[in-house]
């Protein structure tokens, strides 16, 4: 593992982590029917964030991304496919939780979050840093 991987995860997991947090907080009221807690565990969200955005750098670098556009371009198909996946296996397991339209909200939202994080993470895999 190099500096550059490490840079680059840690601000993925940072992105993920604002623009995560803020689109889920803009769209709170259409998920009123997700189950979440008052108050989140935030080591555990913080490290889950760490290393989800570990897996995307680890996508990134092996697929050669070299610029912030292939970054987001990537990341948004890897957050579709991720999003889509997680939001229809809750949708199948968990009664009165999720709707269709919450599969398609959490779909949107890892499109925007990865895509977002994977701009970054491309960038600064290739900046040179370190």
């Amino acid at each position: 593992m190099t500096r550059h991987f490490l840079l680059a995860t840690v601000a993925g997991a940072v992105t993920l982590f604002v623009v995560g947090g803020v689109i889920y907080g803009l769209l709170e009221d259409f998920f009123a029917n997700d189950v979440a807690r008052t108050v989140p565990v935030w080591w555990a969200l913080g490290l889950g964030q760490l290393l989800h955005a570990a897996v995307l750098t680890l996508v990134l670098s092996w697929r050669g991304v070299v610029s912030g556009w292939e970054g987001f371009q990537a990341g948004a198909v890897f957050g579709a496919l991720l999003g889509l996946g997680m939001a229809l296996m809750g949708y199948a397991t968990m009664d009165g939780v999720q709707t269709l339209a919450t599969v398609g909200g959490h779909t949107l939202i890892g499109i925007a979050t990865n895509g977002t994080a994977g701009a970054l993470i491309a960038v600064v895999l290739n900046r040179g840093w370190g």
